[in-house]
């Protein structure tokens, strides 16, 4: 992933958490590229470790879209 990408995958994840918490697997899925046909439990991964990666966080809470449940606390 080059910088430029960081960049985008860091401002997507922003604005999804900061205006549209629910939203923010679709933030991530544009910004990304994750395949949401992928079962649940590869796609937390996925997600969670794009995001410690990019974002440079240990601890996580990811709202799911059109879903109450939420991840918390996925450490890497």
């Amino acid at each position: 992933m080059d910088n430029s990408s960081i960049v985008d995958v860091q401002e997507g994840f922003l604005k999804a958490v900061t205006r549209f918490p629910r939203r923010t697997v679709y933030a991530i899925k544009y910004h990304v590229g994750l395949n949401l046909q992928l079962r649940k439990k590869r796609i937390e991964k996925r997600l969670a470790r794009a995001l410690a990666l990019v974002v440079n966080l240990k601890e996580l809470t990811i709202y799911w879209a059109g879903i109450d449940e939420v991840l918390q606390g996925c450490e890497f």
